[in-house]
């Protein structure tokens, strides 16, 4: 008998079930008890289940067996490959053997089945195999009775051993009914192909909850199996598609940067188009609730986002903070590495101490509801389709309302597939757990789509964009003809472009056509350029920010700045007398929090991750409490993070195992050894696949397919640069060449290096370049208005580099570096170690200029000059 478990209804946890409930147990289990019993009646009399078999004949002469199926009256042998031989009136069966044996006795009988329980039983009567089981009801302190060996008595024997556990039958069911006991059942491996259209996996495992990660992997394997085919166009579109797509909306808000007047905003645009919900981040929720205050929109407050990486405690403490300022439904992000270390107990007991903790309190509820919406983020971009199905199981497990895709801030968002995998999960669970799409829904058309797959609630920044196209019309009748089955991934796009454009359109305002097509949004090059473009900057400008979140955010300043104006280098040097933690080289190995202790590192970590492609960080960048908000800077999207349907013939990659499979598909280096495989012999099969693996190295540049390059003595997970042999067909392979050759060779900009300094000196002395900066720029309040520099003019330069002071300018970085003080350089003089001595604003109308404002001002300063006089 197992002990009582927490109840979920309607989002609460209870102690246990309500009487309705109860009741209800009663009449299933009085129907279970009913069909036990008269099946008993059939099922334990020999003689009659013999008769009802008119396949079970002898081998010899055909003649038909009317004898009970368990053994004669005088009990048998065992027999071939069977189990022992079935005993004769009660008596005890002989050994027999389980492969093969040869026993002695009667013959082998032919039929539907030797032995009516089935070869799934062992010698001990215990079932051997639950692999793809049907249910077998029965309550939980009753063993089978197959297992007691009640298949071995005669019929008299049997009628009582049914009358004898009828009336304990009865009493338990009632006492079960009263408190709650929990179901159990036996499965028998047959007809695993008919049960997932006869009655939900869950179901079937009753109210019971795995206990350990071995019973959830179990439970989600039982569950993953039991899954349908993926029909991406199941569910058919609202008829009122305006008035019903609106309801099923989540405005939301969720940038770093995010003011105040644009959360008004939010929050007007909600009630004029009747969203569901706002959804905001925990600072700004009491504003919502005062915004949104009986309009009968809901607010939503994400918990532990966006990484998912906080602990239970920090997410039940955010909870209950979102609670009391007023929140009505919860967008919590699962923590999905754990989910990757299929530490599935873990999980499930994160998600359902948020759960427990959003049970409202005398002061976290407001009248306005009870039922407090729990929503759970699988960030499914970064999970596979069996990973995805994990989330899913645990989360309706732990009592989410909702599963939610993806946060829009980590990978692609949401798809199609995933939404149908996910909704079909949700309705094998059986416990009426619903599918929000969130990330990338930016269109009605991306809407009705999501909805068609199995999506009840969209989150989006863009639903007044998607109701203003509903525009009160069907739009899903528009696309009817679209394919119920998409890819996974877009297909290779065939374009010369270097990449793809925006659609050329114009829409009608006042009778005057608007072009708002977006040209620079095609990197179109212009020839090589061999002149490089430098920026150097203190790191103690992040100990200038006060919060981890501002932190964050100047860092995404900074790399915004250096990516608009193509800087090729960035340089983090220390301006005071603190010594550094680690070597004077950038080390992303560190594992602790650097954002208070080494600002540098910090910095040079975030902007490191930042120039990283996409489709790269989750080889490069494993999780690290730095980059915890780095997701929701905006994206740099430079020439070469490249999506995997656009055309170039340069790419960034990352060398992976020859054994790996990344994508889908196959490699080029696995294509090529399969054709030829057939025409060796095994030895030299072998030998060929070894040379295969020694001869090429597999590059990941985000394409469908690996791409195989001539082999190179580097570590897995190593970043390389790659030129294709041919942009179209990238099977034709490619080979490894300098993260300089797309500038040199094309003009096309490609990203920014990182490098860090212990001093200001060491920014000049530890130059990569060859010959070093030959046209250095210093910036200070001190120094010659740029503009006037500008004007007398500026020599032609190879290597350019502009520094930027910290809050106290550089005077205090050469204050700090003692190999400056020794060649008698002085704050006040520090001007005389740069070619020009500028200020980038003179007349400023604030006190200040901050760092990261006089970087862009600088560089927005010199863009001329960069163009004009780059050699």
């Amino acid at each position: 008998m197992s002990a009582p478990r927490p109840y979920i209804s309607s989002g609460h946890m209870l102690e246990r079930p309500p009487i309705s409930a109860r009741i209800r147990y009663f009449i299933d289990d009085l129907y279970i008890f009913l069909g036990l019993y008269v099946v008993s009646f059939f099922s334990l009399n020999a003689s009659l289940a013999a008769q009802n078999s008119q396949f079970n004949v002898q081998n010899i002469n055909n003649t038909q067996l009317h004898r009970p199926r368990w053994g004669s009256s005088t009990g048998g042998s065992g027999s071939g490959g069977g189990g022992g031989g079935g005993g004769g009136g009660g008596g005890p069966g002989g050994p027999g053997k389980r492969l093969g044996g040869s026993g002695a006795g009667l013959t082998k009988r032919i039929g539907r089945v030797d032995d009516i329980r089935g070869p799934e039983y062992g010698i001990d009567g215990r079932i051997e195999d639950e692999v793809d089981m049907i249910p077998i009801f029965c309550i939980s302190p009753l063993p089978c009775l197959g297992s007691m060996g009640f298949g071995k008595m005669d019929v008299p024997t049997c009628s009582l051993a049914v009358w004898m556990f009828s009336f304990p039958l009865l009493a338990i069911i009632w006492f079960r009914t009263i408190f709650n006991f929990q179901l159990s059942i036996i499965f028998l491996p047959e007809l695993s192909t008919e049960l997932p259209a006869r009655i939900p996996t869950y179901c079937i495992m009753g109210t019971s909850t795995p206990t350990d990660n071995a019973e959830w992997s179990r439970l989600i394997t039982r569950i993953f199996n039991s899954l349908p085919e993926i029909n991406t166009s199941r569910y058919p579109t609202p008829k009122d598609s305006l008035a019903a797509i609106s309801k099923i909306i989540d405005h939301t808000q969720l940038a770093l940067n995010a003011t105040e007047a644009q959360i008004d905003t939010l929050c007007a645009e909600a009630i004029k188009y009747n969203f569901a919900t706002v959804c905001v981040r925990p600072n700004f929720v009491s504003r919502t609730v005062q915004q949104l205050k009986d309009t009968g929109v809901g607010v939503t407050c994400v918990i532990g986002f966006h990484e998912g990486t906080y602990g239970t405690a920090a997410n039940v403490s955010e909870t209950q903070a979102a609670l009391r300022d007023g929140a009505t439904e919860l967008d919590m992000v699962l923590n999905y590495q754990l989910l990757k270390r299929l530490d599935y107990a873990a999980v499930y007991e994160n998600i359902l101490a948020v759960r427990k903790a959003s049970k409202p309190t005398p002061d976290t509820d407001h009248g306005s509801s009870n039922n407090i919406v729990l929503k759970v983020i699988l960030e499914t971009s970064q999970l596979t389709r069996a990973q995805i199905v994990s989330g899913c199981v645990v989360s309706c497990s732990a009592g989410a309302d909702f599963v939610k895709t993806s946060t829009g801030f980590n990978g692609p968002g949401a798809t199609v597939e995933d939404v149908a995998t996910m909704r079909a999960v949700c309705e094998a669970m059986g416990n009426r757990v619903k599918v929000k799409a969130s990330g990338g829904v930016r269109t009605a058309e991306d809407c009705i789509r999501m909805i068609r797959a199995g999506a009840e609630r969209i989150g989006t920044s863009s639903g007044v964009k998607i109701v203003s196209e509903l525009g009160g019309k069907e739009v899903a009748t528009q696309k009817e003809a679209r394919t119920s089955r998409r890819p996974l991934r877009p297909a290779m796009h065939k374009s010369n472009k270097r990449k793809i454009t925006h659609e050329q359109f114009s829409e009608l305002n006042d009778g005057i056509d608007v072009d708002t097509s977006k040209p620079t949004a095609v990197f179109t090059p212009r020839g090589g350029r061999s002149y490089t473009l430098s920026v150097a900057l203190p790191g103690s400008i992040i100990a200038n920010a006060q919060s981890h979140d501002q932190k964050t955010f100047l860092a995404g300043s900074i790399a915004r700045a250096l990516a608009v104006f193509c800087v090729d280098e960035v340089v983090i040097f220390e301006d005071d007398v603190r010594q550094r933690q680690s070597n004077a080289h950038y080390d992303l190995s560190k594992d602790e929090y650097t954002a208070y202790s080494d600002p540098s590192h910090f910095l040079a970590h975030v902007l490191s991750y930042l120039e990283t492609p996409p489709y790269l960080r989750k080889f490069l960048f494993p999780m690290h409490k730095n980059l915890r908000t780095a997701g929701t800077l905006p994206s740099l999207d430079m020439p070469h993070h490249i999506r995997a349907n656009e055309s170039c013939e340069y790419r960034e990659g990352v060398t992976v195992p020859a054994n790996e499979e990344h994508g889908f598909g196959q490699s080029n280096a696995e294509n090529h050894h399969n054709q030829h495989k057939r025409k060796k012999g095994k030895k030299n099969m072998e030998e060929g696949v070894q040379d295969t693996v020694m001869s090429y190295t597999l590059v990941d540049t985000g394409l469908p397919n690996k791409v195989c390059i001539p082999h190179i003595p580097v570590p897995e997970n190593t970043r390389v640069t790659v030129k294709l042999c041919s942009s179209e067909d990238p099977s034709q392979g490619a080979e490894v060449v300098s993260p300089s050759t797309p500038r040199e060779e094309m003009g096309y900009y490609w990203g920014y290096s990182v490098r860090c300094c212990d001093s200001l000196s060491d920014v000049f002395t530890e130059c990569p370049f060859d010959g070093g900066y030959d046209l250095s720029f210093g910036t200070s309040e001190r120094g010659s208005p740029l503009s006037q520099v500008i004007t007398e003019g500026v020599p032609n330069f190879e290597h350019l580099i502009v520094v930027f002071g910290g809050v106290a300018g550089l005077e205090v970085a050469v204050k700090a570096d003692k190999e400056l003080l020794a060649r008698g350089l002085r704050p006040e003089t520090v001007g005389n170690m740069f070619d020009y001595w500028v200020n980038v604003l003179p007349g400023q109308g604030s006190r200040t200029i901050r760092t990261e404002e006089a970087v862009w001002l600088g560089l927005m300063g010199l863009r001329g000059v960069v163009e004009k006089n780059g050699s």
